[in-house]
């Protein structure tokens, strides 16, 4: 069965490859989603509730606000549709099968009227809003979520065949900075998970190491400039220094 998350890069997504940096707080913890037999084409109002928890999520990290565009909303429903007719997860279609639009996120893109170069998407199972919360929790898949510069998204939400899909596309501009970088928990932010269960593909975690693990903390810098990480600790309220793990900067290619 399709593992719970996985994120597809269009062309030109190895520039986004150094621009995060995720630092993992390996305490021990497991909880199993999956992407699989989970609806109808969303609602405009539940589209707008999954674009608005998303960008309530960008808002609390200082990344600007984007809008829904139509055309990446269709292409979300379409790939939501796909999925759950067919009971697959994933991000690539198979011509000839119920709800075909495209074979990969960008071809739907396009397919639904716009051009554009880069495209990245984001899928799970479970219910729109609970979806989106999943997603967001994963770091590499929060890396399109909240990245600063995401000009739009689309949020799709389908349950055909009692089987709930949750699929999001992200468009992108590299050529402007609209802040220099973005941290995930922000400063000083609360209400944040103490645990993530470590479920992600790609897998983020250090060979041997399951979750639960404490929750992902990534940092997010504009325009493509490599980032080398140096050095970063985690000291609790008493002081005591946690074991961090710096996540890899690597996507799945599929």
């Amino acid at each position: 069965m399709p593992s719970a998350y996985s994120l597809e890069r269009a062309m030109g997504w190895d520039s986004v490859r150094r621009m995060s940096a995720t630092a993992l707080a390996c305490s021990v913890l497991a909880l199993g989603l999956f992407v699989g037999p989970f609806a109808q084409n969303a609602s405009a109002d539940t589209s707008g509730d999954m674009l608005l928890l998303n960008n309530q999520l960008r808002f609390a990290v200082g990344s600007p606000t984007i809008p829904a565009d139509p055309r990446v909303v269709q292409a979300a429903q379409n790939h939501a549709n796909y999925s759950s007719a067919n009971g697959v997860g994933g991000h690539y279609e198979t011509a000839g099968l119920p709800y075909y639009t495209g074979y990969a996120p960008r071809d739907r893109v396009i397919a639904a009227g716009l051009t554009t170069t880069f495209v990245s998407e984001v899928a799970t199972g479970g219910s729109a809003l609970g979806g989106v919360a999943q997603l967001w929790d994963a770091p590499y898949h929060r890396l399109g979520m909240l990245h600063p510069q995401a000009t739009s998204v689309g949020w799709g939400y389908s349950t055909i065949g009692g089987r709930s899909s949750v699929v999001g596309d992200i468009t992108y501009d590299f050529g402007f900075r609209a802040v220099d970088f973005v941290r995930s928990p922000a400063d000083r932010q609360t209400s944040i998970p103490t645990s993530w269960s470590g479920h992600e593909s790609p897998n983020p975690l250090p060979a041997g190491v399951s979750g639960p693990v404490g929750y992902p903390i990534m940092l997010i810098y504009s325009q493509g400039r490599n980032v080398a990480m140096r050095a970063a600790e985690l000291v609790a309220p008493n002081g005591t220094r946690l074991p961090i793990y710096y996540a890899p900067q690597q996507f799945e290619y599929d």
